[in-house]
């Protein structure tokens, strides 16, 4: 847009500067006819002889010249620092582009790792469940959730490299884990090898693999040229995974969307094998698709069968039973999830130690297909369709399995009646283990509590605006507290409608609620650069604030204790005055003093407890 508004104001420039120049010529025409000179010249066909400029003629060359060279800088200024049209131009008709060499042209030959594949994918386990990437979601808190409830594998968000390197700050947000948090992939997206090798390099003595993303659809991608627009650029993303490879001594992993043709999709996948990519996670999904398109399973498969790495795939898994088919269908080495695992944190629970194959019911494929276009279709119903019979569960029972042995209890993506005490007790859970593993926005904690109590929230219009305004971890425990004593109730709670905020409420596109907005810098947290408000200070900040401003005032306590203390003992010296009541009263009245002005300031200070 930027180059073909320069190209329009040229093109304006250029036949202004035409039209000048043959109005000038007729005046001179006009003046040379009118001469009996010019008369002769005419008749005669003879030459004339070099026109003298005049001080006009030169005023007009001169502001040519420095509009010329204004329209220069300003292109060069929109451009980025890329040389302007003229300038490419000389140097293209100077130096004309050589023939496509051997060097040129995409890179076949094969780059081993430096772990064999299949050997490092063994060493974790050979793990089936896997956690997606979610930006702003899958951060350590909801990782170690997952990871308690069946998931084996966690990848972190999407960092961008080049903040992750240059931004100390931003780093601070975004990364954050801890012993426990393994195996876990770390995932990062950009164009430039230089960059991504930098981020690996600071990360990679902390997690099991290195992720480069190869799916992002977002329109933020599309103007970085990363993530699944990299697709285009074969040859630049050759170059980057075996620089990835050659630089980092942990494997290098691939998330990659399909092709609408796939041979294509195959040829991408080997392609990256070739490279040194020691797994391949698989979207089966185009990158204009959304989630209202079925994902192309069978690619999964076609993949699988050309590639000698390991392959995990992704998408349109809400259930138990979609796990078993997606298993059974792409014959894939494990299961990703995204938004199954947003609804229901204990979604692998019920299928973990269980043989997937043995737990398939005998229905036939074009039945198990219909199932599944119904998840698709309406993926948050509020049923569950399992496959497997399982015996009456007493009413305070809340077991993820079934007494029969071998036989799997589905768990539906959201709220049913039966998992009423199983969704409050993971949402506790959560929030138990964010006042250990603090996000850095409140935001996250509110998305995630509106995803895990999500039919409880529907019902309970004025707690969801309730949710939206809470900025404290109290707030928000009374906030599923209130949730839970209303469906313990059995019915409708008269405030259930009632209007809380002036606000319009945020909806997706069928009607249903969506989960409160990020913060400015969306979930990424201040990745576009806009400011962050007073009420938007993250969590981590504020605790560290708090804890700088408490060891301050113990500071101050301390020295005001000081002072009081000399100025009783340099006024009533015992030595001095026989009457030890006085002095008692005195020093009584003086603590008394001490003791209120520190419970109406600070609290829980220390010095409160002394004097108490």
């Amino acid at each position: 847009l930027t180059m073909g508004r320069a190209r329009e104001q040229n093109r304006r420039y250029n036949s202004k500067r035409e039209k000048r120049r043959k109005q000038i010529e007729e005046i001179k025409d006009e003046q040379k006819m009118n001469s009996p000179k010019g008369s002769r010249d005419a008749r005669s066909n003879r030459p004339d002889p070099a026109p003298t400029k005049t001080a006009s003629e030169e005023k007009e060359k001169r502001r040519r010249e420095k509009n010329r060279k204004r329209q220069k800088r300003k292109r060069a200024r929109k451009s980025h620092s890329k040389p302007p049209p003229s300038v490419r131009q000389k140097v293209e008709e100077c130096d004309p582009p050589e023939k496509a060499s051997s060097s040129n042209i995409l890179t076949t030959e094969k780059l081993k790792p430096k772990l064999d594949p299949w050997e490092w994918y063994k060493s974790l386990g050979s793990p089936r469940f896997f956690l997606a990437p979610m930006v702003g979601l899958s951060e350590l808190a909801f990782r170690m959730l997952c990871r308690k409830n069946g998931v084996s594998v966690c990848y972190t968000p999407m960092f961008l490299s080049k903040a992750f390197v240059t931004d100390p700050e931003y780093r601070e947000r975004v990364w954050d884990t801890c012993k426990k948090d393994r195996p876990l992939v770390v995932q990062f997206c950009g164009r430039d090898s230089s960059y991504l090798v930098k981020a690996a390099k600071l990360v990679e003595n902390h997690c099991d693999a290195i992720d480069l993303n190869l799916g992002c659809p977002q329109a933020v991608a599309k103007r970085g040229g990363y993530g699944a627009f990299l697709m285009d650029d074969r040859e630049k993303l050759n170059s980057i995974v075996r620089m990835l490879v050659t630089s980092v001594n942990i494997p290098i992993l691939c998330k990659i969307r399909v092709f609408e043709n796939v041979e294509d999709t195959i040829s991408y996948g080997m392609m990256l094998e070739n490279a040194g990519a020691s797994l391949l996670a698989i979207h089966p999904r185009q990158r204009h698709q959304k989630e209202e398109v079925m994902a192309e399973w069978a690619q999964v498969r076609q993949v699988k069968e050309h590639v000698n790495i390991p392959v995990i795939a992704n998408g349109d898994v809400y259930h138990a039973e979609d796990v078993i088919m997606c298993m059974e269908e792409t014959k894939a080495d494990g299961v990703m999830c995204a938004q199954g695992l947003l609804h229901n944190p204990g979604l692998f629970q019920s299928l973990k130690g269980k043989n997937l194959k043995d737990a398939l019911p005998n229905v036939p494929k074009v039945a198990l297909s219909h199932m599944r276009k119904r998840r698709v279709t309406s993926p948050f119903t509020t049923f569950s369709l399992s496959f497997a019979p399982t015996k009456k569960r007493n009413d305070d029972s809340n077991n993820m399995m079934s007494e029969k042995k071998g036989l799997i209890r589905s768990t539906s993506s959201i709220s049913t009646p039966s998992d009423v005490k199983l969704r409050f007790r993971l949402a506790k859970e959560y929030m138990s283990l964010v006042k250990l593993y603090c996000p850095f926005h409140p935001s996250t904690v509110q998305r995630h509590l509106f995803f895990i109590l999500f039919d409880q929230f529907h019902a309970n219009i004025d707690l969801f605006d309730m949710l939206a305004e809470s900025r404290d971890i109290e707030k928000l425990f009374l906030v599923i507290h209130a949730l839970r004593e209303r469906a313990d109730l059995g019915r409708p709670h008269p405030d259930a409608n009632r209007v809380r905020s002036e606000k319009k409420r945020p909806r997706y596109r069928d009607g249903s609620l969506a989960p409160p907005p990020w913060p400015p810098g969306g979930g990424g947290f201040h990745i576009a650069g806009s400011k962050w408000t007073v009420g938007d200070t993250g969590w981590r900040i504020m605790k560290k604030q708090k804890e700088e401003s408490k060891e301050k005032r113990a500071v101050n306590d301390t020295g005001k204790l000081e002072v009081a203390l000399r100025k009783f003992f340099a006024k009533y010296n015992p030595s001095k005055i026989n009457n030890s009541s006085k002095i008692a009263s005195k020093f009584a009245h003086r603590v008394a003093e001490l003791n209120a002005l520190l419970k109406r300031r600070y609290y829980n200070s220390s010095l409160y407890e002394f004097f108490k």
